[in-house]
Formats: C-alpha cells, structure tokens, sequence
C-alpha cells in the first residue's frame, strides 16, 4: 500500500500537464473566438492545484495521511476533467 501511495503523486502531476497545456492556450488566445474557453479556466486551475501537495508528497519520505488523501482526491479530480476534455 505505500508503494501505491509513492506512485499516485507522480500520476497526478503527469497527469497535469495536459492542463496546463490547456490554461496556457487558454490564456494566450484570451478565451478563444467567443470566450467560452474561459468557463473551463476555473476547473483546469482547481485541478492544477493538486500539483503542491503531490511535489510535498515527493519531498516527504515519511507517510503523512493528509497527503495521501489529496493525492487520491486530487487523481480522481484530475481523471474525471482529462475525461470531459476528451483527451
């Protein structure tokens, strides 16, 4: 079980780049022709945010239980908005 915990960081922040990918494009064409890519910004942002506890993750050698559960909270998250872009 604690190799699994070590692993799910890594998914979670691989898993980010495909956002981040998307918040950069959003923002460099400003929302795209009517601005609907904007409505999407906010979701793309709460998902990148579970990038900090997963690097905390890392950093820790020590088994924090607050930490594993984002990480897995933050997969799901992360699964559930790669699904809805269709990626």
């Amino acid at each position: 079980m604690k190799r699994l915990f070590n692993i799910i960081p890594w998914f979670v922040i691989l898993l980010n780049l495909p956002c981040l990918y998307y918040i950069a494009k959003i923002l460099i064409t400003k929302g795209g022709t009517w601005g609907f890519g904007l409505m999407i910004l906010p979701f793309l942002f709460g998902s990148s945010l579970f990038i900090i506890p997963s690097i905390m993750k890392i950093k820790r050698n020590d088994d924090v239980v607050s930490l594993n559960v984002f990480n897995v909270i933050g997969l799901i998250i992360v699964l559930i908005i790669l699904n809805l872009l269709n990626f």
